[in-house]
């Protein structure tokens, strides 16, 4: 076995399928799973079943696991970065603790003033179906070795683009939200960084964040917290407006008419909201986990087309869902029936002419669908983990710039990758 092929064991065995952390207390259950104790025994007195086989489990039936939690404590305390000796995986470690940074003069000089967005339609770029992406990245942003400070991430989930390809990416590790501009070597933190919290000013592992044009404002996934919150651009503002709470949210979009979208791995289900609203509507799943069209196991991120069409990556069924307004059910879009390895979808987009996008996490590389849902081509991406700039390490996040340049936020090698278009 080479070193990248356990590098990717080691990841898997040492992550809870639920939180996708690494092991602190692992127990073992009857479905033959390894998961975060805490996780789950709430899962079991939610649902009563497996959330990997769907199966019949019972709490008194968790059995600890010493040996697995020795391994995840050596690789979670080890250093903020391990890498095997040939530089092809990085795994940062979380740190628990992050204390609010004093950040230099010259880097609060460099843009005192946040961005302001400008009001209008959101669109999508026109991609050709034949286009093709530089499969050497740039690093826009972040790097090896991750960490605290206002040049690194500890695990970037989501990001988006705003105007001037200003970057906005959910900093999961150090719950913050990192406004970065791209000729720039630092990003400006424009919310939380003052540790894990649930106060309106902090965040708790936030995995989402979007762009509300018309208020000049994010919307943040705030996982860890349980909620959706709303934060202002302006300049001056100290705090959020929470949009939502009591949900666990594991994926976020907004439509042209604003309305918010929620997937929530707990209820297997897509709510959504009218903003300031929250009075939702479901408009996906909410039939129970399983693998049925109607169904869903472990929905994550999403989006929204301009027909409010709802595209859903449903991670433990390896597939992606699409949901037609008013639809009873969906039609899987990509799966990997057809594929040698299975699909793990996290990030996705949809350009305006139906394109769809998903981010492979678990393969390290990003697949383009155009018709058949078994007939993903890999466009950046896929040469195993590592450093090298044709390499990912369990990217997450994906985006697209309106020249068509792909943005990937590489969470484990602590990174944003800009893939340009040819």
């Amino acid at each position: 076995m080479d070193s990248k092929t356990k590098a990717n064991e080691d990841l898997e065995t040492l992550t809870c399928p639920i939180t996708l952390q690494f092991f602190r207390d692992p127990v073992i259950a009857a479905d033959g799973h390894a998961y975060e104790r805490v996780a789950i025994v709430k899962w079991i007195e939610k649902h009563g079943t497996s959330p990997m086989t769907r199966e019949p489990l019972n709490i008194a039936d968790l059995i600890s696991d010493g040996y697995l939690k020795h391994l995840a404590s050596q690789r979670r305390t080890s250093t903020v970065s391990q890498i095997t000796q040939d530089n092809s995986c990085v795994i940062p470690v979380i740190s628990e603790n992050v204390s609010e940074h004093s950040y230099p003069a010259d880097l609060m000089a460099y843009n005192r003033n946040l961005t302001r967005l400008k009001k209008g339609t959101r669109s999508n770029p026109t991609i050709p179906t034949d286009a093709r992406w530089v499969q050497n990245a740039v690093t826009v942003a972040g790097g090896i070795p991750g960490g605290s400070g206002t040049d690194q991430f500890l695990w970037p989930y989501g990001l988006t683009i705003g105007d001037n390809q200003t970057i906005f990416v959910a900093d999961y590790g150090n719950h913050r939200i990192v406004q970065w501009n791209i000729d720039n070597s630092f990003g400006l933190v424009v919310v939380g960084g003052r540790g894990a919290g649930n106060q309106l000013n902090q965040l708790n592992h936030p995995i989402v964040v979007l762009i509300d044009k018309d208020t000049s404002s994010l919307i943040i996934c705030d996982y860890g917290n349980r909620r959706v919150l709303q934060w202002s651009l302006q300049s001056g503002t100290t705090q959020g407006e929470i949009l939502l709470d009591g949900i666990f949210c594991s994926g976020l979009a907004i439509d042209q008419q604003r309305n918010i979208y929620v997937s929530s791995p707990e209820t297997f289900e897509v709510t959504r909201y009218q903003m300031g609203s929250t009075n939702g509507t479901v408009v996906a799943g909410g039939y129970g986990a399983g693998v049925g069209l109607n169904q869903f196991s472990w929905p994550t991120y999403l989006f929204v087309d301009l027909n409010q069409n709802v595209y859903v990556s449903d991670m433990l069924n390896n597939r992606v869902m699409k949901w037609s307004k008013g639809a009873q059910e969906g039609i899987i879009v990509a799966s990997s029936s057809a594929m040698k390895k299975k699909l793990t979808p996290r990030g996705l987009f949809v350009d305006t002419s139906g394109t769809l996008y998903v981010v492979d996490a678990g393969n390290q590389r990003v697949l383009r669908w155009l018709d058949e849902p078994d007939q993903g081509t890999v466009i950046a991406g896929g040469n195993g983990v590592g450093l090298q700039k044709n390499q990912l390490n369990s990217p997450i996040g994906l985006a697209f710039d309106q020249q068509g340049n792909m943005y990937v936020a590489d969470s484990f090698n602590c990174r944003i990758q800009q893939f340009s278009i040819e």
